[in-house]
């Protein structure tokens, strides 16, 4: 089955930011728009014909820490950063500079410049985009000045480009893996467990309280009214054709998980996941509406990729996801290049202690990510 572009990146003179900047959901015109009403921070963009960028205005104290130098660069940052720019988008996992296939650096580069000169701030900051278009980014000299990298997050992919089917996906999976897989798919089915598959307009306030428990127990405000009013963010404007919820009833039919995706392009994004602790585990609905759910969606419309995002990565990659590096670029500020190097590998280090012994996490090449880093220094 083929896949249905959003209607909201078809050409025309309104979708042109979405005509350059196609598969990439984290830099998309409805993205931007509703994450703009989330955090106060508006969008500067700038638009051409062969290329766009995206910068806003960001200050440390009031910002998503992961999208700021001292979470970042850690003990690397040599001097406090109050006020900076954010370019290339600042939520999500995620960063991007959207172009055609044609387009030459200097499109780029001068774009990327417009937008700076807007944001109007000398310290500057990329977060999160992957390593291929780090590489073009510094190779080419598209960003302002010269830039310190650093690894900022691993994300968990699933790649499904080579499944026709369920079936297909579980057995490529470890034997160990395979059978986990299907221990949960039985669990499910000997509780009556269904998952429904619709637009989360129609069930944010059902599922809103499994969100509040979810962030509860991380820590966070767990007032369902609070998650009701974020997933209407989640759902609003442009938002509303792609918001999808995938949410898991017991035999009674009551809502007992949810996640949140977005199947944009050739891929399902994940957001977040709610479930009612008690009544969720006993089903395995957390997995049915979180993993099992969304990949049978993928593959009914076409889509050969999930990206899950950076958050509780065993649980991903036991379910045949892989590693995949992000990374952050700082220019105008204080940066100690060794000591950001440092920071890249002891993270690495970190990555490999976490998987050592374990064989879903293999397949992620890991151990080349310091030579990653290595490029990215040198240009």
């Amino acid at each position: 089955m083929a896949v249905v572009t959003p209607a909201s990146s078809r050409p025309g003179p309104a979708g042109r930011w979405n005509v350059l900047n196609g598969r990439h959901f984290y830099t998309s015109q409805a993205w931007l728009l509703a994450f703009s009403e989330l955090a106060d921070m508006p969008a500067i963009r700038e638009t051409r014909v062969a290329a766009a960028a995206v910068g806003h205005r960001a200050v440390t104290a009031q910002a998503n820490p992961r999208y700021t130098h001292e979470w970042l660069y850690e003990d690397a940052l040599r001097e406090r950063v109050h006020e900076y720019g954010l370019l290339g988008g600042c939520a999500g996992y995620e960063s991007h500079f959207p172009h055609v296939e044609d387009a030459t650096p200097e499109d780029q580069r001068s774009t990327v410049e417009a937008v700076a000169d807007k944001i109007g701030r000398a310290a500057l900051l990329v977060a999160h985009v992957p390593t291929a278009e780090a590489l073009h980014l510094v190779t080419h000299r598209i960003l302002p000045g010269s830039a310190v990298p650093v690894l900022s997050m691993p994300v968990a992919e699933l790649d499904l480009a080579d499944f026709g089917s369920f079936d297909d996906y579980v057995d490529s999976l470890s034997r160990n893996n395979r059978s986990g897989v299907r221990r949960d798919l039985r669990r499910a089915d000997a509780s009556g467990l269904r998952t429904d598959i619709v637009p989360l307009r129609h069930v944010v306030d059902e599922v809103a309280p499994l969100l509040g428990q979810v962030q509860g127990h991380h820590g966070d405000n767990p007032d369902p009214a609070a998650a009701a009013d974020y997933l209407r963010l989640c759902c609003h404007g442009g938002l509303a054709e792609s918001a999808t919820a995938f949410v898991s009833r017991n035999s009674d039919g009551d809502a007992v998980a949810f996640a949140l995706g977005y199947p944009w392009h050739d891929t399902v994004f994940m957001r977040v996941a709610g479930m009612d602790y008690q009544r969720a585990t006993v089903s395995g609905a957390y997995f049915a509406s979180y993993f099992y759910a969304p990949i049978r969606h993928a593959l009914a419309t076409g889509r050969r990729l999930i990206d899950f995002g950076g958050e509780s990565l065993e649980s991903k990659l036991r379910r045949g996801s892989t590693l995949q590096p992000r990374w952050a670029l700082s220019m105008g500020v204080a940066v100690d290049p060794a000591a950001a190097r440092a920071v890249s590998r002891r993270r690495v280090a970190h990555l490999i202690e976490r998987g050592r012994g374990c064989s879903h996490w293999s397949g992620s090449s890991i151990e080349q990510w310091p030579s990653i880093h290595d490029r990215l220094s040198t240009g």
